[in-house]
This record gives C-alpha cells, sequence and structure tokens, in this order.
C-alpha cells in the first residue's frame, strides 16, 4: 500500500545553547520528524474460529495483531488491528465496520490512528472476491482450464 503520510523516522538530538538570559534553560532537546515515500506491505497468517478470526504478521511493513468478528451469517464484520508497536507513543489502533449490501459488495467504515490524536474516519464501498471468482477471471489460475 501507498499511505499518504509517508513512512517516518523520528530522531532526536540535544542542541546546546548559551542562554540568552538567566531564565533560559543552558539545553534544550529538538525533535525532527521527517517523512518519506514508501510502500508498505502487509502478510499475515489468520485462523478463524467459530465466529471469529485470529491474525498475527506483518502490517504495514511493521508488527501487528488482528481479530475479526464475523456475525449475521458473515454478513457483518467488526475487524480490530494493532500495529507499529514502538514507533509511536501507543500502537497504531484501527477499527472498521463491514456489512455486506449485495453478494460481494460491501459498506465499510471505521476509524484509523485512534490513539495518537491523528484519527482518521473513513467511508467507504468494497468488492470481496474468494479463490473460485478469482480462478474464472485469471486465466494462469485455472479459469481457462476445461
Amino acid at each position: 500500500m501507498d499511505d499518504p503520510r509517508g513512512s517516518e523516522r523520528t530522531r532526536r538530538e540535544t542542541v546546546f545553547q548559551n542562554p540568552a538570559g538567566e531564565d533560559d534553560p543552558p539545553v534544550y532537546t529538538r525533535t525532527t520528524i521527517t517523512r518519506s515515500d514508501a510502500l508498505r506491505f502487509t502478510i499475515m497468517l489468520a485462523k478463524r474460529v467459530s465466529f471469529a478470526t485470529f491474525r498475527v504478521g506483518i502490517m504495514e511493513s511493521t508488527g501487528g495483531l488482528g481479530l475479526d468478528l464475523h456475525i449475521l451469517d458473515d454478513r457483518f464484520e467488526l475487524n480490530i488491528d494493532a500495529f507499529a508497536i514502538g514507533v509511536q507513543a501507543l500502537p497504531r489502533l484501527r477499527a472498521r465496520l463491514n456489512f455486506e449490501l449485495v453478494n460481494r459488495f460491501w459498506l465499510v467504515a471505521g476509524v484509523d490512528d485512534a490513539l495518537n490524536g491523528t484519527r482518521d474516519v473513513f467511508l467507504g464501498l468494497m468488492l470481496r472476491f474468494n479463490d473460485d471468482d478469482l480462478k474464472g477471471i485469471l486465466p494462469f489460475a485455472g479459469g481457462l482450464a476445461p
């Protein structure tokens, strides 16, 4: 994925300054945040147990955990992801609600980075395919086999 926030690097440096007056501190710390364009990748292992799916792996190029709850015959889902642990003060937390309007067509709403003060709220639509759907679409996956 390509994140518009980019990839962050935080650098802390201590700068010594001659105090201008007696009330000024002689030392202060400056934090520099540098953002750069970088693609991020996600690969996770998942195991479904009854109505819950547990996930662990790499999420947006950092370690992450996830939990998916499936209810109403799998037409309604709650997804919670925690990742970027140790990168910020608190882990990045993302929560999504998904509702299947019609077959394979979902309404998605959620909040991203809810704990760190850079909260993003989103709303969208999603098309979801399974392996059998993709076999018919992609010829190299077996769609042209008799």
